[in-house]
């Protein structure tokens, strides 16, 4: 079994089926995690920002041969490793990365440190203490082993913001994060605690800095252990069981109007 990443665990979640499926296909590139990329490259690494990111020129019409030709042509002078995106993409990018560099607090923590820090560890089974492979990337970590872990969000309140997190079990990936950092001795057991920072990609692209509370550490601690239980005791069985393995009683939402739902016609058992 090749090393456990987030993406795959956090799948788990969803059922075990759902993750094992994602393990076998990964999803598709798409404009916003494009986007996503492009504004940590600008963010965290602001000299390969410069030196790979190209933005691309308008053609015009590409129906036309000369607009064709001429894409073509500067595609073709592009040195390895350039990643072309769109004029409105590289200018996001980069107004997001002002965004970040004058908040006080992200600057501080981006003052020194690592970005794109590749880890490989050792996580045990919460039961049996059994180990796994497992493999994360940081965003972020400092001189002295703080995690930092970059996000963009379209909200424009703290409280979605906040919502997004939970619902994304950002919770858990920090302490996975947090977790990976200790086990491979990127950071020692007294580091600082983990930090969120999260910049948003449409006016008027504030940036918050949010720290991970003990409750919260902890919360995500519960998650990591319980969605990688069941992904071992998966694997061992070689059961992945999807969203209802056996019968359920089929319910309305809450938001269903069942008077309604009754008058519309009657069911004879």
């Amino acid at each position: 079994m090749t090393a456990l990443h987030w993406s795959t665990l956090r799948e788990v979640a969803v059922s075990p089926r759902h993750a094992r499926w994602r393990a076998d296909h990964p999803r598709a590139d798409t404009p916003a995690l494009a986007l996503g990329r492009a504004v940590h490259c600008a963010v965290l690494e602001p000299e390969r920002w410069a030196r790979d990111y190209r933005r691309e020129p308008e053609w015009g019409d590409l129906r036309t041969r000369g607009a064709k030709e001429a894409r073509a042509a500067w595609r073709a002078d592009l040195p390895p490793g350039a990643v072309t995106i769109s004029a409105e993409q590289h200018a996001l990018a980069e107004i997001c990365a002002s965004s970040v560099r004058a908040h006080v607090v992200a600057a501080e923590l981006l003052r020194a440190g690592r970005a794109e820090v590749t880890l490989e560890w050792l996580q045990p089974h919460p039961r049996t203490g059994r180990e796994v492979e497992c493999a994360g990337r940081l965003d972020w970590i400092d001189p002295n082993g703080r995690v930092l872990d970059l996000k963009t969000t379209r909200h424009t309140s703290l409280r979605a913001i906040e919502a997004d997190l939970a619902r994304y079990l950002y919770h858990g990936q920090i302490a996975w994060y947090r977790q990976g950092a200790g086990r491979s001795g990127a950071c020692p057991p007294d580091a600082a605690e983990p930090v969120l920072v999260v910049v948003q990609t449409v006016e008027p692209y504030d940036c918050v800095c949010l720290r991970t509370t003990q409750p919260i550490y902890a919360a995500g601690m519960a998650l990591v252990d319980r969605l990688l239980a069941t992904w071992l005791d998966c694997a061992e069985a070689g059961w992945w069981p999807g969203l209802a393995p056996g019968m359920l009683d089929w319910e309305l939402p809450r938001w269903a109007d069942e008077a309604e739902v009754s008058a519309s016609g009657e069911v004879e058992w």
